[in-house]
């Protein structure tokens, strides 16, 4: 089985400001990014598993405890997820982020024991000292592999 993404609109419209002593800066001009912007996501599969990763825009970031892969009846799916950098921020305390990329691996003996094809990947991050998103979430659909 590959996965598709199911694009959906997502808005931007809920933007809370950004989780740190910096958040009146005026540093930034540029308009905010939409989430789907943000956050990009594709898929791959390998031999072992299949990965979810999450293209970050320069200066966003992902919170890694709010990563997770759900099934369609909502149970969460088992993970392995890479090291984070810790941060510390207004709201969360200590917490650990991702920057750049990071990938949500799923073994392909735990995808075989799926038996709707719709997962949806649940996710929350920030603009880095400016704004953050509310918990977002985004439809992927599992799709048989093409050879």
């Amino acid at each position: 089985m590959g996965l598709s993404l199911v694009a959906s609109p997502l808005a931007v419209a809920q933007l809370a400001p950004a989780p740190t002593a910096l958040n009146t800066s005026t540093s930034s001009n540029s308009p905010p990014l939409r989430a789907e912007q943000a956050f990009r996501f594709s898929e791959r599969q390998t031999t072992t598993a299949f990965i979810v990763t999450a293209q970050i825009a320069k200066g966003h970031y992902l919170y890694r405890a709010s990563l997770k892969l759900t099934d369609a009846a909502g149970n969460r799916l088992p993970l392995e997820l890479p090291p984070a950098t810790p941060l510390v921020d207004e709201y969360f305390g200590e917490t650990q982020v991702y920057f750049d990329t990071v990938s949500l691996q799923l073994s392909l003996k735990q995808l075989a024991a799926i038996s709707n094809p719709e997962l949806s990947v649940h996710y929350q991050g920030c603009a880095k000292d400016r704004y953050c998103y509310p918990p977002l979430s985004q439809k992927l659909l599992l799709t048989p592999a093409t050879p």
